[in-house]
């Protein structure tokens, strides 16, 4: 699905990852480390992906050497796993870790919780000379290969209006208007030339939005680092107040 026509082979930038996409935590997300090296104590995760975390470099802790190992265990939404982590290098408030032989059920809770975080961190944003121009704005697209895309046009400041698809539903946000949301049924024909916001999808409105699905379009959102903040928070406030 793509609210877009396919873009020729070679026309956006190729996202180049050396590790895992690590996902920034908050209180919100549920996740906690307890470290043995600290007695049993919670220790502050900074980001975490399936292959790796930092945590908060912590003085109470007895870290060892680069390359030595510390213990401990994970809980995520109040599921505990059993982790051996290498420290990768120290910086001056955190310190890096690879997990070691990760199982795959501690790896499947963190593509299951974070599925918002890791869609968003895989985003790239097409480039605007590729864009058709728009009458009431400036045009930004961001897509991945994981079925999740971020249509807005911006004026100065402001969001003007959006289109996001994430996991199967659509909203959609215009100046005056309620916010708009459905299941999408299909992504419409595609076409040559110039990239365009395309109207041919096939929607199914839906006669409220659900809980879950407003809280992972917000994380969604929240976590696309490729967009500025102020045009982030607009969109989060759009869609939290539809």
């Amino acid at each position: 699905m793509s609210f877009f026509p396919k873009k020729k082979e070679g026309s956006s930038k190729k996202a180049h990852q050396k590790r895992d996409p690590r996902v920034k935590l908050s209180s919100i997300h549920g996740v906690r480390f307890f470290c043995d090296e600290n007695g049993g104590k919670e220790v502050a995760i900074i980001n975490i992906s399936r292959t790796g975390l930092s945590l908060a470099h912590d003085p109470k802790v007895n870290w060892p050497p680069e390359n030595g190992s510390i213990h401990g265990s994970i809980e995520i939404l109040k599921r505990r796993h059993k982790l051996i982590l290498e420290v990768v290098h120290f910086y001056s408030r955190t310190v890096g870790l690879k997990i070691q032989s990760p199982s795959s059920d501690f790896q499947n809770d963190i593509g299951n919780h974070f599925q918002a975080e890791l869609a968003a961190i895989q985003l790239v944003e097409v480039r605007s000379d590729l864009l058709q121009e728009e009458a009431d704005g400036i045009p930004r697209w961001f897509r991945s290969n994981a079925q999740s895309e971020l249509f807005l046009v911006t004026r100065g400041p402001s969001v003007v209006r959006f289109h996001l698809a994430i996991f199967g539903f659509h909203l959609e946000g215009k100046p005056g208007r309620k916010l708009g949301f459905g299941t999408i049924l299909s992504g419409g024909d595609e076409e040559e030339g110039p990239l365009r916001y395309k109207e041919s999808l096939l929607i199914e409105d839906m006669p409220a939005l659900p809980k879950d699905s407003r809280e992972l379009a917000i994380r969604f959102v929240s976590s696309i680092e490729l967009l500025e903040s102020g045009y982030r928070d607009q969109i989060v406030s759009w869609i939290r107040e539809g």
